[in-house]
């Protein structure tokens, strides 16, 4: 089994070297991998 580790943000599909590091949001009730930007775009903040 590979694990792939995801390169790009789920939501602007930027690249990480582009954006710095993703965090794991879930958001309607769908696990996504979101860059700052979009997390604070959908108004997400992380605890």
């Amino acid at each position: 089994m590979v694990i792939k580790i995801q390169t790009y943000c789920d939501r602007c599909k930027k690249s990480v070297k582009e954006i710095g590091r993703l965090t794991n949001v879930k958001w309607k009730g769908v696990n996504l991998k979101l860059c700052k930007n979009c997390r604070r775009r959908i108004k997400i903040r992380v605890r």
